[in-house]
């Protein structure tokens, strides 16, 4: 799915950020000289029907079956338990910190359950009431060690695998981007729950889930974090720069389509305007945007942290560099400067090989529970069938 809708994404000038780039490139060299919205499609359309082919055939004898975190967490042997607090027990007044409850070797506490609040937010200043439920996220050992801390109850018969359903709770993936800052540091370091009122329940990196103390791993850019946290979540990250993906996997609120319908008669009004050049793609793209905030489909704040301020990265950044060359090397052989700027449009937007080839490789690579070498083996025949496909269609349309 990722690898088509890149290539679908090259068949028009705003399908991807890296033919946008080129075209203003283009553009700001060679004034009127931009190419339409629907120009890419005669080399988009073909090389996207490759791919959907070559998907088809090959997907499931060159990708082996991989799990993603939620799979990989419910194979794994960890359990989550729920104890009381005994009243007039060793516990009761006294701090999370305090009684070491934060720095157990086989559990960790994921939340407390008091009366009828749910503490998902669990510092180690939190006091301890009687009769708190106090749910542990742990391996079987843990059993053990939870019976060792007087004034904690837990029954015999809680061998059950960790199941979160709650009214209160859902559960959350998200993808670590390369500019959050935790990357670098441990679990414990990142404070993550406090951060983003969230319990990370479990990593997974490199298609395999993190064996382990979750406090004592060092987090790398496209880890896939399970948590647990409260169902606004997802509304309040999901445009975190801090993620490359937030999905709400179980109980999650539904998005807002109310002004899908607005939204959606805006975007065909800039392709009208672009296409039948009342306006440019700039000029109708920024009118859009306009509109977009106007209508409220869009807020200020959404906006705003959706410019892409560092834009010259990964594959744009390739677009970018051989830009100036291509057009040297077409003036010297006194060609026409087109077929080159299409070649590199569609080289640097298909990036399969590598997981950070394009963002939404590394989207789906923590998610899918894929292996660096998994892109390396699906994504290289692909990117030499589209390479192939494209330098031979981009000179039959665009002459030297």
């Amino acid at each position: 799915m990722n690898h088509v809708v890149i290539l679908a994404g090259v068949c028009t000038l705003i399908g991807t950020s890296t033919n946008l780039i080129v075209n203003s490139l283009l553009t700001s060299t060679v004034p009127d000289s931009g190419l339409g919205l629907f120009d890419l499609a005669w080399v988009g359309l073909p090389i996207t029907l490759i791919g959907i082919v070559y998907v088809l055939l090959f997907s499931r004898r060159l990708l082996p079956e991989r799990q993603g975190p939620v799979a990989q967490l419910q194979n794994a042997r960890e359990y989550s338990v729920e104890a009381r607090v005994l009243p007039g027990g060793a516990l009761v007044g006294r701090t999370i910190g305090e009684v070491g409850l934060r720095s157990m070797k086989f559990a960790y506490v994921l939340d407390i359950a008091r009366g009828d609040r749910l503490l998902t937010v669990v510092g180690p200043d939190e006091v301890l009431e009687a009769e708190d439920r106090v749910t542990f996220v742990g391996v079987v050992d843990a059993m053990k060690e939870l019976r060792r801390i007087p004034g904690l109850s837990v029954a015999d018969d809680q061998r059950f695998q960790l199941n979160l359903r709650h009214s209160q709770r859902c559960l959350v993936e998200v993808v670590l981007s390369a500019r959050a800052p935790m990357i670098g540091r441990t679990m414990r370091e990142a404070v993550f729950r406090s951060a983003y009122h969230a319990a990370v329940i479990s990593i997974s990196r490199d298609g395999a889930r993190l064996p382990g103390k979750l406090g004592d791993v060092r987090l790398r850019p496209g880890d896939t974090l399970l948590a647990e946290t409260d169902h606004g979540f997802v509304r309040r990250n999901r445009y975190n720069r801090d993620f490359l993906l937030v999905s709400s996997l179980q109980d999650s609120t539904p998005p807002d389509f109310r002004r899908a319908p607005l939204a959606f008669l805006i975007l065909l009004g800039l392709m009208a305007a672009s296409t039948l050049e009342i306006l440019s793609l700039f000029e109708a793209s920024f009118v859009a945007a306009a509109l977009m905030i106007a209508t409220g489909c869009v807020t200020l704040g959404v906006a705003r942290r959706g410019i892409e301020y560092p834009e010259l990265i990964t594959n744009n950044a390739a677009g970018v560099l051989m830009f100036p060359i291509a057009m040297a090397v077409a003036q010297n052989a006194g060609a026409s400067y087109l077929p080159y700027v299409v070649a590199i449009m569609i080289g640097a937007s298909c990036g399969f090989i590598t997981p950070i080839g394009y963002q939404t490789n590394l989207m789906v690579y923590g998610p899918g529970g894929y292996r660096f070498g998994d892109f390396v083996r699906f994504g290289t025949p692909l990117s030499l069938l589209v390479g192939a496909a494209a330098v031979l269609i981009v000179p039959r349309v665009w002459p030297f």
